[in-house]
């Protein structure tokens, strides 16, 4: 195996599958090459198989075919972020610490996973539950992920209400083969202040608040 092996020795890419998929595409060698910023002889030796691309040559091809790593990888399993998941946000109100609970929608186009918050959600605090309200720090927003690894997705978020200028970034592992996602956020306070908080998307609702409690309590999910 050449020295440009996938980290931990698992090939990150099938040459049949990605010869494929790049005709799928209908691209020529030297046009994903281009696409990818690799040299054309790169492009030949991974499809025959003489050479495996490193980690981040192989995302750059898979962004380049609109694929996630797994299709390309020709695994035939590929992790699922489309449609509702239900979010846990760890957030500060006047220095108290409570959680806000939140349905955002995903849907993934290759690499990219937008996600919308269409609602406002709920905020938990000192074992009582009620709407929030800009008031409260809630607001609905944009972002996108994307998938830098088979296991890290990393991304941004936005207000996309007027009154709001908020913005920040984010952070999820992917846990139990996409059951749920974790990580961390980290964005601007009302008083202009970068703060960070525990984040949770799962399937289930019952899972993302578990998953939360777990993070608050351990660290860990």
């Amino acid at each position: 195996m050449s020295s440009d092996a996938a980290e931990g020795g698992e090939p990150a890419f099938s040459g049949v599958t990605m010869r494929t998929l790049r005709e799928r595409a209908n691209l020529s060698q030297r046009a994903l090459a281009e696409a990818c910023g690799i040299a054309l002889r790169s492009i030949v030796r991974f499809e025959s198989g003489e050479q495996e691309p490193r980690f981040g040559v192989a995302l750059r091809i898979a962004e380049a075919l609109d694929v996630d790593m797994s299709e390309l990888a020709g695994r035939g399993v590929q992790l699922d972020l489309a449609g509702v998941w239900h979010a846990r946000w760890q957030v500060w109100l006047d220095g108290e610490e409570a959680t806000t609970e939140q349905e955002v929608f995903a849907t993934p186009v290759g690499l990219r996973v937008p996600i919308t918050a269409t609602e406002r959600g709920i905020l938990v605090r000192g074992g009582t539950r009620e709407p929030v309200t800009i008031e409260t720090g809630g607001y609905r927003w944009d972002g996108e992920l994307r998938l830098h690894s088979d296991r890290v997705l990393l991304g941004w978020y936005s207000s996309t209400e007027g009154r709001v200028r908020s913005l920040g970034a984010l952070f999820f592992v992917i846990g139990e083969g996409g059951a749920y996602l974790y990580g961390r956020w980290v964005g601007t306070a009302r008083e202009g202040l970068v703060v960070t908080g525990w984040s949770v998307l799962a399937r289930d609702s019952d899972r993302a608040t578990s998953v939360m409690t777990h993070l608050l309590v351990d660290g860990r999910p």
